[in-house]
């Protein structure tokens, strides 16, 4: 079994990349893993949560009394201390999930299996993921603010500020094993991801 990470700023079509390699990669074996969706995990938990609440007030939750993410995330986005603190609650449960299912996955997959693994903070994270192949989803600062905008329906100066919480992109690439450039149209991205699913097939 192999661990594939993909990684990549905000915007830069990461989850489009998971999706084409996974549709690929099923009839040998394929599991998924989201750092995202591992952090909604933890923050319905109690013990997270209480965590999260001494930390930032009760402000965070939402009518229903859970953690609201965009609420958390509009307090840490210009407080740095505040995001190393949520960072240090938060990043080594999601490590530890990952762990679990690295181990689960060497156990249930053959040798031609793939586990994909979408990790936006890979490398924020001092490469604590191990793999065997880590993937960077890059595109232009102008395309990530278009992109943002049209999703999360915001201001391109709060665009801009998810952008700058990040490490650059430059310094991403330089880390990756390998980079696939996004400024284009999905299908473009669909042939460049198609290309690298192949490389796996054929090994």
């Amino acid at each position: 079994m192999q661990v594939w990470i993909v990684t990549g700023g905000i915007g830069c079509g990461k989850s489009t990349v998971v999706e084409v390699l996974a549709r690929r990669l099923e009839a040998a074996g394929c599991r998924l893993f989201s750092a995202d969706l591992a952090v909604h995990e933890e923050l319905t938990k109690a013990t997270t949560r209480e965590r999260i609440l001494k930390l930032v007030g009760l402000d965070v939750l939402s009518e229903n009394g859970q953690i609201d993410r965009a609420r958390l995330r509009a307090m840490a986005l210009g407080e740095n201390a505040l995001r190393k603190q949520l960072e240090q609650i938060l990043h080594p449960l999601v490590r530890q999930q990952f762990a679990d299912l690295v181990t689960d996955s060497r156990r249930t997959l053959g040798a031609g299996g793939t586990l994909l693994a979408e990790i936006p903070l890979f490398h924020e994270s001092d490469d604590l993921y191990p793999c065997d192949l880590s993937i960077m989803v890059a595109a232009s600062g102008v395309t990530q603010i278009q992109r943002i905008c049209a999703s999360r329906a915001i201001a391109p100066a709060e665009a801009k500020a998810f952008i700058q919480a990040q490490l650059p992109i430059s310094f991403k690439i330089e880390r990756s094993n390998t980079v696939i450039w996004n400024d284009g149209s999905r299908a473009v991205l669909e042939d460049h991801t198609t290309l690298l699913a192949a490389m796996r097939e054929a090994a």
